[in-house]
């Protein structure tokens, strides 16, 4: 059975995620993309309440940034509509960035990929 989490909690966890890439700031490479890239995907996960497989799989091509819609393939093979946060688009927006500056000579098709500059890379499941 699915649990959730306190109000309280949450604020903590987006908190820290917040705090994390503001110290990542003058950190690695690594840890700066890390830090960008978890904040925004449970930012986006928060919003849109995807599974595990339909946000590793989440093409660039499905969400519109301008309108805050996209597409899943979901269960049954079907797509299904989301909708996400301003917020959620801002922290996106913001992976992005570090991602294309972290790796200028990539074009992914994931739009959450872990530091790697394998285009075609989804987050494992482990």
């Amino acid at each position: 059975m699915p649990k959730h989490i306190e109000k309280e909690d949450l604020k903590k966890i987006f908190f820290y995620l917040d705090k994390r890439v503001h110290e990542a700031e003058n950190e690695s490479k690594t840890e700066k993309y890390n830090a960008h890239f978890y904040r925004a995907l449970v930012r986006f996960l928060y919003t849109t309440g995807l599974r595990n497989t339909e946000l590793r799989t989440l093409k660039l091509h499905d969400i519109n940034l301008n309108t805050l819609v996209g597409q899943v393939l979901g269960k049954g093979n079907r797509y299904a509509a989301i909708t996400f946060s301003e917020i959620a688009k801002v922290h996106l927006l913001s992976y992005l960035d570090i991602r294309g500056k972290t790796f200028p000579q990539i074009t992914f098709q994931y739009v959450f990929t872990p530091y790697t500059d394998n285009k075609d890379r989804i987050i494992s499941e482990q």
